[in-house]
């Protein structure tokens, strides 16, 4: 298992490989704080707007969309516009969008703050069985187990 995560001025992180960086966006995914999709549109027009914007194996990101809409249990809201959603359902929305994506670093930004435990609990043990590198910011570090801790100094 490899991931990372942030508390306070200390990064835990592993990577375990040498990265050689061509274009930044296809080597990693963030997941910001707050959802940003496309209010308009329903929950399966936001993926394949997403994917229009990204070098995706199709095929392979909408089996793991659908994975990831099965582990949040999103399947009810598909005709669903965003807007319609609970800032909750949104960001299981938008994790899912962002971690459908093929890359070899996925970034969260306090993932777990608009979540309900059971999503919760379903995303913490999806990081914890990765093979994936993630890096993870959380003021909550109860529900991700990481290997290496990194101080940043001041």
């Amino acid at each position: 298992m490899q991931y990372g995560y942030a508390r306070g001025s200390t990064v835990n992180m592993n990577l375990n490989r040498n990265i050689e960086v061509q274009n930044i966006n296809e080597i990693h995914s963030f997941v910001e704080d707050t959802p940003q999709l496309m209010e308009n549109l329903s929950i399966r027009d936001n993926m394949n707007f997403f994917l229009s914007l990204w070098k995706e194996d199709r095929k392979k990101y909408k089996i793991k969309f659908e994975f990831f809409l099965k582990m949040f249990k999103l399947d009810r809201y598909n005709g669903e516009s965003i807007k319609n959603l609970s800032l909750g359902t949104k960001q299981k929305v938008f994790i899912s969008l962002m971690l459908s994506r093929d890359v070899l670093v996925y970034i969260l930004d306090e993932p777990f703050n608009s979540l309900d435990k059971e999503s919760q609990i379903a995303l913490s043990n999806y990081i914890n069985r990765s093979t994936k590198s993630f890096i993870v910011v959380s003021h909550d570090n109860s529900k991700i187990n990481y290997n290496r801790e990194i101080k940043l100094g001041r």
